[in-house]
């Protein structure tokens, strides 16, 4: 098992959700044994490293796990350390609760959730 994969959903993990900024490593696939998953999206980072968070959400949605994609759309690779901007103070604030409480995102919620959205549903 990779190595993320193994620290997320291994047999003694734990782990009740897990919040990815910058997105999830190349090793982890979406599988129903991962805890819930809040995935941070820097609009100009990479664009292979957004490709492969795209694909990732995309994929989750497809099997019904509980992932949350937050958008920064003008925010660069560290945008919780170089933007200081109303987008990245409002990624931080639904990542922070997130860890700390192990909230989100729910696993009755659909699994890709802008504010409004529908089940896969970009707005």
């Amino acid at each position: 098992m990779p190595l993320a994969a193994a620290v997320l959903a291994g047999p003694d993990a734990g782990v009740r959700c897990a919040a990815l900024c910058y997105g999830p490593p190349g090793d982890l696939e979406p599988r129903p044994e991962l805890p819930p998953l809040l995935v941070v999206r820097a609009g100009r980072d990479d664009p292979d490293l957004n490709g492969s968070i795209d694909g990732f959400v995309a994929t989750a949605a497809d099997r019904g796990l509980p992932v949350e994609l937050v958008e920064v759309p003008d925010g660069h690779h560290a945008f919780d350390l170089l933007d200081d901007t109303d987008a990245s103070r409002a990624a931080i604030r639904r990542v922070w609760p997130s860890c700390a409480s192990g909230s989100a995102p729910d696993r009755r919620r659909a699994p890709v959730g802008w504010p409004g959205a529908t089940r896969g549903e970009r707005t």
